[in-house]
C-alpha cells in the first residue's frame, strides 16, 4: 500500500549495524560512505567494554580520532557511553545548611520524600518550580473546592444553622455565595479572563452544589456531628504528633491542616472522624501507608485525637475512621421508571466516602443507621455512606474496609516511626534518585522533575524501587507491628 502511494521510490533493504568480532561482513567503502559509518561507530561506542568488537569498528575509531574536529565530539561521546546516572548523598553539614537542623515539613512533603528522595529534594531543598502559566488547572479547582468548603460551614454558622438541618434550596443558595466569593479575585481574576474559564465557573458552582448535598446526605445517615474545619495544628501548639524527634539536636516540626472533623459524644467516650476533601480520584490503601506514600490521614487523626484529649481529658478518645471524599458530579444510569430516591441512593453510592473504618459494630452503627443499633449489625445492608456491607448472616463482607481499634492505633504509631525514619534520611543528606514502582504506577508518572533527573531504567545507576503487593491482608499489619517494634524492612526491592 505504502509503494502504492510513494510509486517513485526505490525499496531498499535496511542494513544491520551488528559491529561484533564475528560479524566482518561489512565493506570498507560502505562504512565510509554516507551516514552509514556515523551509525556505525555510534553502535560500537554503545557496546565498547561489553563485548569484543569487529576489526572494522576499531578501524572506523581510529579513522574518526584523526579527522579535524572529531577529537571532541569522541571524548564526548566516550564520556557519554561511560556515564552513570546517579546523584551522590549530600554532606551532613550541607544538608543542615538547606533545612536547618530544625526540619519544618507537612506529611504531603514528607510523602513526596518516600516516593522519590531526588524529586523532594529538587522541589523542598532546591525550591525549583515549574515556569508560571496564566492557566486555570487541577490545582485550582482544588484550590477554589477547598474555599468554598471552608466558606461554607462558616456561612450556616452566621445564619445560626447546623449542617444536617439547612434546606436543599437555602444550601445551593449558600452555594452560589460561596462560588462567587472564591472564585471573584482567584489567580488575577483568570476565571473572567476568557469564554472558556467562565464556563468552569458553571462547573465549579455544579460540583459544588451535588458535594454538599451529598455531605449532607452523608450525615443525616449517621450520628456524627461535624465539630471543628480547616483544624490547622502544629508544633506550637503543643502537639505532640506535630513534633518528631530526630536525634539529640534535630527535631522535624509538622504541620498541617485537616479539612474536617466529626465527632460523637457518649457518656465516656469521644469518637472522632476525620474527612478530607480530594479533588482527584484519591482511595486510601493500606499498602501505600506502609510504603510511606499516604500518611496524610493517619497523622491527621493522631493530631485529632490528641486535640480531642486536649479538651477532654476525662474521656476517652476513640478513632471512628479516616476517610477521603472526592469531589465529583458523577454520571448514573437512570432505568426507565426511576424515582427521586432511587436516584438519589444511586448518587450517594457513586459519591461514597473511602478510607477505614472502626470494625467496632456500635461505631460502625454510629456512623451509618441503616446498621441497626442492637448489639448486631443489620443483615444484607450495603452502605451508601462508609466501605461497609454485611452478609445475610450480619457479618461483615470480606470486602469491607475496617479495621480494630488496636489497628488503628497501630497505624498511628507505624506513621509516626516512618516520618521519623524519612526525617532522619532527610538530615542525612539522601537524595539518591530512587522513583517507586507499585505495579503499574511509579513515582514518575507525573513527576515534574524528570527533564532534570533524567531517570532512565536503562541506563546504568537507575532503577526503580519495586514495592511488593502483600497476599494477605494480615501480612501489611505485621509488618507494621514488626517495624514499630524495632525491624526496618520496607518490602522494596531495586530492578
Amino acid at each position: 500500500a505504502i509503494r502504492k502511494i510513494f510509486s517513485q521510490l526505490s525499496l531498499q533493504e535496511e542494513r544491520s549495524y551488528h559491529v561484533g568480532k564475528e560479524d566482518e561482513s561489512v565493506e570498507l567503502e560502505e562504512i565510509l560512505s554516507g551516514d552509514f559509518g556515523k551509525k556505525y561507530l555510534l553502535n560500537g561506542l554503545g557496546l565498547f567494554g561489553q563485548e569484543e568488537l569487529a576489526n572494522w569498528w576499531k578501524e572506523l575509531l581510529s579513522f574518526y580520532k584523526k579527522q579535524e574536529g572529531w577529537q571532541e565530539k569522541l571524548e564526548q561521546l566516550i564520556q557519554a557511553v561511560g556515564y552513570v546516572n546517579t546523584e551522590h548523598s549530600l554532606s551532613m553539614q550541607v544538608a543542615e545548611g538547606i533545612y536547618g537542623k530544625q526540619l519544618d515539613n507537612s506529611v504531603t512533603r514528607v510523602e513526596k520524600y518516600a516516593a522519590c528522595a531526588f524529586a523532594h529534594f529538587l522541589q523542598y531543598g532546591l525550591q525549583l518550580k515549574e515556569r508560571y502559566e496564566f492557566q486555570f488547572g487541577g490545582i485550582d479547582f482544588g484550590n477554589i473546592f477547598h474555599e468554598v468548603l471552608e466558606l461554607f460551614p462558616k456561612k450556616l454558622k452566621e445564619q445560626n444553622l447546623l449542617w444536617k438541618e439547612v434546606e436543599e434550596e437555602q444550601m445551593f443558595a449558600l452555594a452560589d455565595q460561596c462560588v462567587k466569593e472564591a472564585t471573584a479575585d482567584y489567580g488575577n481574576a483568570i476565571l473572567t479572563s476568557s469564554n472558556k474559564n467562565a464556563y468552569f465557573i458553571e462547573r465549579i458552582t455544579r460540583i459544588v452544589k451535588r458535594t454538599l448535598w451529598a455531605l449532607t446526605e452523608q450525615l443525616k445517615q449517621g450520628d456524627f456531628e461535624p465539630t471543628d474545619f480547616e483544624v490547622t495544628f502544629n508544633f506550637m501548639d503543643g502537639v505532640e504528633a506535630a513534633k518528631i524527634q530526630l536525634g539529640e539536636e534535630r527535631t522535624m516540626r509538622l504541620r498541617g491542616k485537616i479539612d474536617r472533623v466529626d465527632t460523637f459524644d457518649e457518656k465516656d467516650a469521644i469518637y472522632v472522624k476525620i474527612l478530607d476533601y480530594k479533588s482527584g480520584k484519591t482511595t486510601f490503601q493500606i499498602e501505600n501507608l506502609y510504603y510511606g506514600l499516604q500518611m496524610q490521614l493517619v497523622v491527621y487523626m493522631n493530631a485529632a485525637m490528641e486535640l480531642q484529649k486536649q479538651k477532654n481529658p476525662d474521656k476517652n478518645v476513640i478513632p471512628a475512621g479516616i476517610f477521603y471524599y472526592n469531589m465529583d458530579d458523577p454520571m448514573i444510569d437512570r432505568p426507565e421508571g426511576s424515582d427521586a430516591e432511587t436516584i438519589a441512593g444511586e448518587l450517594l453510592k457513586e459519591l461514597k466516602m473511602n478510607g477505614l473504618v472502626n470494625s467496632d459494630k456500635h461505631i460502625i452503627q454510629l456512623l451509618d443507621k441503616h446498621f441497626g443499633k442492637e448489639a448486631s449489625l443489620e443483615a444484607s445492608v450495603q452502605s451508601k455512606v462508609i466501605p461497609v456491607a454485611t452478609l445475610k448472616s450480619g457479618e461483615l463482607k470480606s470486602g469491607s474496609n475496617v479495621a480494630d481499634t488496636e489497628q488503628l492505633e497501630l497505624m498511628g504509631a507505624y506513621a509516626e516511626k516512618k516520618i521519623e525514619q524519612f526525617g532522619r534520611e532527610i538530615l542525612d543528606g539522601e537524595v539518591a534518585i530512587n522513583p517507586y514502582r507499585m505495579k503499574e504506577k511509579t513515582a514518575c508518572d507525573y513527576c515534574s522533575f524528570r527533564a532534570v533527573c533524567n531517570f532512565d531504567p536503562k541506563l546504568p545507576g537507575n532503577a526503580y524501587r519495586n514495592f511488593n503487593g502483600f497476599d494477605k491482608s494480615q501480612d501489611v499489619w505485621d509488618k507494621m507491628k514488626e517495624q514499630v517494634k524495632g525491624g526496618n524492612a520496607d518490602g522494596a526491592e531495586g530492578e
